[in-house]
C-alpha cells in the first residue's frame, strides 16, 4: 500500500503488542515484530534463514508489504518479498490470488537466475485461520521438491485430496498462464500462517518466551516491555523508518535491550553457527522424507553423538562412500569446534563451507569474510571444515596445495575436508568414516519405524547399503508407508534407484541414457567398472557424473557408487532397448549376470513390457526366468490393484500368454495342456480384483481364444462340465499379477511329478529298478528289504485273481504305497512279455543281512557297492531326465554343468541298532572332462568335514574344466543320505538331485525328499 495510507499507532507502554485483534495493516506490523524478534534473537526461521534485515513497503510484484533479508543455513543470503494478509482464499475465483500469481510470474521471468538460485523467494503470510493455508504451502512444498514439471505432477496425483484440489484452483486463478510456468512460480512461492489475534494466542505468547530467553535468568517482564517497544517503534516510523536492522534496533531500543543481545556479538554469531549446523543436517533428513519435527529430533540426536575420527595433521581427508555419514561427521567435528570457541577465546575460529563457496578462489580470501568478529586468525587459527570436495568437482590434490598456503598465513590452523575415495591422495592423512553395525543401523531405523525390530535377511550388497545411514532412513520411510509389510530387496533397489535420480536434479540431455550404458558395461563384464572411452560421452556429460553423488570416476573409469545402482540403471535400459534385453539372455552367463536387472526391470515396467520380458527369458533362460518373477512378485500382503486390466478380454490375454510361456520349458506339460500345440480358449470373467478363469477343451463351441464366462462357470457355483480348470480369486495387486496367477498351477505340476516319480516313467536307465519298485508295489512286499528275485508268473497270478473279480472294470488296489491300477499292471505284464522278461531282479546290491533299521539290513561292504553303483548311475539318470524333460534348462540347471561328474563320498557305518546308530554320508560333485562316463568314488571314513573346508580347490576344478560355469555354479557337500536306501536309488537321488537344481531357481516351493508314501511309478518300456 502507498506510504500516504500507512495508519501509525501508538501503543502505552503496559500494554502487549498484540492485545487487539485486527486485519490489514495492524496485521502488518504485527508479522514485523514477529520478525524484529528473531532478529534480536539471532534465530534461524521458517524462511530459510536468520533474518538480517527488513523493510516495510518496499517490496515489488505484489509482494509489497515487506522486504527480507535473510542470512541461509547453508551460507548465502535469500530476499524473501512477502505479502501479509489477515483473510487470503488461495481459490480460483478469488482475484487477489489471481493477481499474485500474475505479479508473480512476470517478476520470476525478468529474474529467472536469482529465483532459479533460490535468492529470491516469494512468500504470503496469513491469519492460522485463513482458508486453504495448509494444501497451497504443501503445494509449494511439492512444486520445491520436485525436480521438473512432470514430476511434480506426478506428485500432485499421488496425493490427490486437496493438494490436487488446490492445484485446479491454481490453474483456473491463472488463467490463461503457461501451467509449467505456473509450476515454476509456485515453486519460488511460500505460505506461513502466524497465530497472532490476541495476547495469548500462539505465536503472541511463543513472542514474549523467546524473547524471555534473551535474559539470564529469563526475564518474562523485560520480554513484554521489549515487545512493547518494538511494537510501538515499528507502527511509529512504519515504511518511512527504511531498513530495519540489528544496528537501527540497538539504537532505538537500547534501554530496553539486554547487555548480551546482539547480532554481532561473538557469542551470538557462534551460536548461529551452532544451530546451523542442527539446521543443515536436519534440512538433508527433511529431503529425505522425515517430517519437519521428527527431522529435527533425529538432527539433534545425530550431532550429539560421539566424534569417530579425530584429525591429527593440518590438513585431514575424511573419505568413505555414498551415504555411509561424512557430512554428519564433519558436522560433529564444527560443532565441537564451536563449543571450544565458545570456552575459550583462543580456539581456533570454527567455519563449514561447501566446496562450491571454494571454487579456485585462495582459502584465506574465502575465509575472511566467515572470521570477522569471532577474532584473529593470525594468531588463533581457524578449524575450517569443507563438504562436498567431489561434488564441486575439486580434486584433493588441488585443495592441498591451498590449504599449505593457509596453514602458513594462519598457524593453528586445522582443515579437514571430506571427498569420496580417489586413486592417489598424495600420503596425505586420511580417515575413512565406516558403516554403521547392524545394530546400530537397526536402531536407527526403529526411531523412524518402531516396527523395524530385527535386521533384514538380504544378500550382502544390500545389508551394507542398509549400515550407511542414509539408506537406513529411507528404507524405514518405505517400510512406514508400507503399512508396515516386509519390503523386499528388490523394492529397496527400486527406492535407491528413484533417490538418485532425485539427487542429480537437473540432468543435461543424454545423462540418464549414459549412465544406463555404463550400467550394462558393469553387468555384463560381471561387475567390472567401465572404461569411459566406451561410453561414447562428451567430456560435459564425463563431468557431470564424475561430479554426481552417485558415479566413482577414477584412472579412467567409471563404476556406481553402489552396487544396487548399476542394477537399477541396467533394468531402464532392458525396458528401452530390445536389443540390450536380447542380449541379457543371449547365454546362461549373461542371464546370471543380468538377473538382478531384470528383478528391477518388471518393477519398472509396463504391463506390456513385463509380458516381453518374461516371455523372452522363458524363451531363452527359463531357469532363471522364475527366479526373476519369484524376486520381483509382490509381497503376500501387498495391496490388491483393482482394476487388474482395462477389460476381462485383456486380463484374458494376459493370463493365457503367461499360461504359455510357462509350460513351453516342459514338452510334458505342453504335450498335455495343449491341443496340436496350441492354447484351448480361455474364458473370462472379472468383477473388480476378483477373477475367474477356465479353459475349454472344444474348440468348435468356442471359436474366439478368450471369451467371457458363460454363467454357469463358476467355482461356487454349478459347473459346466465343458469347462476345465476353473480358478477364482484375487490376485496380488502388481503388474506381474497374470504371472503369478498361471504359475503355481504349473509348479504344482512339476512337484507333483517329481514326488510320485512320474518323471521316471521313460528313462531307459531307470527300467530295471521302477520294475522293481513295481513288481512290489503289485505283490504288496516292501523293495527296500527284498533281495530275491520276482518270476512273472507271480504277478500274472496276482493280477489275473483281481481281474476275474473284476472282469469289466478298471479298479485301484490299494496297497501300502498308494496302490496300483489293474489296467497299468496288465500293460506292465504286457511289456514284459513282449520283451521276454521272466523275472525281475535287483539292479543294485540288495540286502544281505538282517535287521531292526532298514539301515542294518546290508553290510558295510554291500552298502559301501550300493553306493557306488546307484549313485553313478544317478547321474546318467539326472541327465537323462533334462534332456528328455526340460532340455531347455540344461544349460542353466546347476548339476547338468557339472556333468560328466564323479561323485566323491565318505561313508561311516552305522553302530549298533538304534536311531542314532545309522550310516552318515558326506559327498559332493566333481566335474570330469568332457566325454567321460559319470562316476561314484566312495570310501570309509569319518564325514565331520561337509561344512565345505576344501571349497576353494573344488571352485579351482570347475573353473579349470567348465571355464565361466564357475561363476554360477556351486558343488556343495551334502550331509545327508543320497537315497541309498529307497527302492529306486539311482531315480530318487537324480529326482532329488533336479529338484535342488529346480529350487535354486524356485521353479518348485521346497526342497525335500521324495514323498516316499507316492505309489510306483510303471517303466514305460519302448
Amino acid at each position: 500500500m502507498p506510504a500516504a495510507a500507512v495508519q501509525t499507532r501508538t501503543v502505552p507502554p503496559t500494554a502487549h503488542p498484540f492485545a487487539t485483534a485486527g486485519g490489514g495493516t495492524l496485521f502488518e506490523y504485527k508479522v514485523a515484530t514477529l520478525l524484529a524478534v528473531d532478529m534480536i534473537r539471532s534465530r534461524y526461521t521458517e524462511l530459510g534463514g536468520v533474518v538480517v534485515a527488513f523493510e516495510m513497503q518496499a517490496g515489488s510484484a505484489g509482494f509489497e508489504d515487506l522486504l527480507i533479508s535473510l542470512e541461509l543455513v547453508e551460507g548465502g543470503h535469500r530476499t524473501v518479498h512477502a505479502q501479509c494478509r489477515h483473510v487470503q482464499r488461495f481459490t480460483g475465483a478469488d482475484t487477489k490470488f489471481a493477481t499474485l500469481l500474475t505479479q508473480a510470474a512476470s517478476a520470476l521471468l525478468a529474474d529467472e537466475a536469482s529465483f532459479a538460485s533460490e535468492e529470491r523467494r516469494f512468500t504470503i503470510v496469513v491469519d492460522r485461520d485463513s482458508p486453504g493455508h495448509v494444501s497451497m504451502a504443501k503445494l509449494c512444498e511439492l512444486a520445491r521438491a520436485a525436480n521438473g514439471y512432470a514430476k511434480f505432477l506426478g506428485a500432485v496425483d499421488a496425493h490427490a485430496g486437496q493438494i490436487a484440489k488446490r492445484w485446479s484452483h491454481c490453474l483456473q486463478a491463472a488463467e490463461g498462464m503457461d501451467p509449467a510456468l505456473l509450476y515454476r512460480v509456485l515453486a519460488a512461492f511460500e505460505v506461513h500462517a502466524v497465530e497472532v489475534r490476541t495476547a495469548v494466542t500462539r505465536d503472541s505468547v511463543e513472542l514474549i518466551n523467546r524473547l524471555a530467553q534473551a535474559w539470564d535468568p529469563p526475564n518474562q517482564r523485560g520480554a513484554v516491555n521489549l515487545a512493547n517497544a518494538l511494537f510501538k517503534h515499528l507502527t511509529e516510523t512504519g515504511p518511512v523508518g527504511g531498513v530495519v536492522d540489528m544496528r537501527s534496533l540497538q539504537g532505538s531500543l537500547r534501554a530496553h535491550l539486554p547487555l548480551t543481545v546482539g547480532a554481532a556479538t561473538r557469542r551470538a554469531i557462534l551460536g548461529r553457527r551452532r544451530d546451523a549446523g542442527t539446521r543443515r543436517v536436519a534440512m538433508t533428513l527433511r529431503a529425505i522424507g522425515l517430517e519437519d519435527d521428527e527431522a529435527s529430533v533425529l538432527a539433534a540426536r545425530a550431532l550429539a553423538a560421539s566424534i569417530s575420527i579425530t584429525p591429527s595433521m593440518d590438513l585431514t581427508v575424511v573419505s568413505g562412500p555414498m551415504g555411509v555419514g561424512k557430512t554428519t561427521e564433519l558436522e560433529r567435528l564444527h560443532r565441537d569446534a564451536i563449543d571450544r570457541a565458545l570456552r575459550d577465546a583462543n580456539a581456533p575460529i570454527p567455519v563449514f563451507l561447501h566446496a562450491k563457496e571454494v571454487g579456485s578462489a585462495s582459502l584465506d580470501s574465502v575465509v575472511t569474510g566467515h572470521v570477522s568478529g569471532l577474532g584473529d586468525p593470525s594468531r588463533v587459527g581457524v578449524h575450517l571444515v569443507i563438504d562436498g570436495l567431489d561434488e564441486a568437482g575439486v580434486r584433493i590434490s588441488e585443495i592441498a596445495a591451498r590449504v599449505a598456503t593457509l596453514v602458513a598465513s594462519w598457524p593453528n590452523s586445522t582443515v579437514v575436508i571430506a571427498s569420496r575415495p580417489e586413486s592417489s591422495q598424495l600420503g596425505l592423512d586420511t580417515v575413512a568414516v565406516e558403516p554403521l553395525s547392524q545394530e546400530v543401523a537397526t536402531a536407527l531405523m526403529a526411531m523412524i519405524d518402531p516396527h523395524i525390530d530385527r535386521w533384514p535377511v538380504w544378500r550382502p550388497e544390500l545389508s551394507e547399503v542398509l549400515r550407511r545411514p542414509l539408506f537406513a532412513i529411507r528404507y524405514a520411510l518405505d517400510h512406514r508407508k508400507s503399512n508396515f509389510a516386509a519390503v523386499r530387496e528388490a523394492q529397496l533397489v527400486d527406492s535407491v534407484g528413484r533417490h538418485a535420480i532425485d539427487d542429480l536434479g537437473d540432468i543435461a540431455d543424454g545423462i540418464f541414457e549414459l549412465l544406463a550404458r555404463m550400467a550394462c558395461r558393469v553387468v555384463d563384464s560381471g561387475g567390472q567398472s567401465a572404461e569411459l572411452r566406451s561410453l561414447e560421452a562428451t567430456p560435459l556429460q564425463i563431468g557431470q557424473i564424475a561430479r554426481s553423488r552417485i558415479v566413482h570416476v577414477a584412472d579412467g573409469r567409471a563404476s556406481f557408487q553402489l552396487a544396487v545402482l548399476t542394477e537399477w540403471f541396467a533394468a531402464n535400459a532392458l525396458l528401452r532397448d530390445p536389443d540390450v534385453l536380447a542380449l541379457s539372455v543371449s547365454s546362461p552367463l549373461r542371464s546370471h549376470r543380468w538377473r538382478y536387472a531384470l528383478v528391477q526391470a518388471l518393477l519398472q515396467g509396463s504391463a506390456e513390457a513385463i509380458d516381453t520380458v518374461i516371455s523372452t527369458m522363458l524363451a531363452h533362460a527359463p531357469a532363471t526366468a522364475a527366479w526373476v518373477y519369484h524376486h520381483a512378485k509382490a509381497p503376500y500382503n501387498a495391496l490388491r490393484a483393482n482394476p487388474l486390466a482395462a477389460s476381462a478380454l485383456e486380463a484374458g490375454e494376459r493370463v493365457r500368454r503367461a499360461e504359455r510361456a510357462w509350460i513351453e520349458p516342459w514338452p510334458k506339460l505342453v504335450e498335455s495342456w495343449t491341443l496340436a500345440g496350441e492354447m484351448p480358449a480361455l474364458g473370462v470373467a472379472m468383477e473388480g480384483s476378483h477373477l475367474v478363469t477356465a479353459w475349454s477343451r472344444n474348440p468348435h463351441d468356442v471359436p474366439n481364444a478368450v471369451v467371457p464366462l458363460p454363467p454357469l462357470v463358476h467355482p461356487l457355483g454349478q459347473p459346466n462340465p465343458a469347462w476345465t480348470g476353473e480358478k477364482a480369486g484375487t490376485p496380488n495387486g502388481d503388474v506381474l499379477w497374470p504371472w503369478d496367477w498361471t504359475f503355481d498351477g504349473v509348479q504344482h505340476q512339476v512337484e507333483r511329478w517329481i514326488a510320485n516319480r512320474d518323471l521316471l516313467a521313460e528313462i531307459e536307465v531307470c527300467w530295471p529298478e521302477l520294475a522293481w519298485d513295481y513288481a512290489h508295489q503289485i505283490l504288496k512286499r516292501s523293495p527296500e528289504v527284498q533281495s530275491k528275485p520276482i518270476l512273472r508268473d507271480e504277478l500274472e497270478a496276482a493280477v489275473t485273481g483281481i481281474r476275474n473279480q473284476f472282469p469289466d472294470s478298471d479298479v485301484h488296489v490299494i496297497s501300502y504305497r498308494g496302490g496300483w491300477r489293474l489296467s497299468e499292471a496288465e500293460a506292465f505284464l504286457g511289456d514284459l512279455h513282449r520283451l521276454d522278461v521272466r523275472e525281475i531282479v535287483s539292479p543294485w546290491p540288495p540286502p544281505n543281512t538282517r535287521g531292526s533299521w532298514t539301515w542294518s539290513w546290508w553290510t558295510t561292504d554291500q552298502l559301501l557297492a550300493r553306493l557306488r553303483l546307484a549313485t553313478s548311475a544317478a547321474l546318467d539318470v539326472y541327465q537323462a531326465i533334462v534332456d528328455r524333460h526340460v532340455p531347455s534348462m540344461a544349460a542353466e540347471l546347476n548339476t547338468y554343468q557339472l556333468l560328466p561328474a564323479r561323485i566323491v563320498g565318505t561313508l561311516t557305518p552305522g553302530t549298533g541298532e538304534g536311531l542314532d546308530s545309522e550310516p552318515h554320508y558326506s559327498w559332493h560333485l566333481e566335474p570330469l572332462p568332457a566325454g567321460a562316463a559319470n562316476e561314484a568314488v566312495w570310501q570309509l571314513g569319518e564325514t565331520n568335514d561337509w561344512n565345505g573346508s576344501d571349497w576353494e580347490k573344488r571352485i579351482g576344478v570347475i573353473r579349470s574344466l567348465r571355464g565361466d560355469v564357475a561363476e554360477r555354479v556351486r558343488s556343495p557337500i551334502h550331509g545327508g543320505e543320497p537315497q541309498v536306501l529307497s527302492s529306486t536309488p539311482a531315480g530318487s537321488l537324480a529326482l532329488a538331485l533336479l529338484a535342488g537344481d529346480l529350487y535354486a531357481f524356485n521353479w518348485t516351493r521346497n526342497f525335500s525328499r521324495l514323498d516316499m508314501n507316492s505309489k510306483s511309478t510303471r517303466p514305460l518300456y519302448g
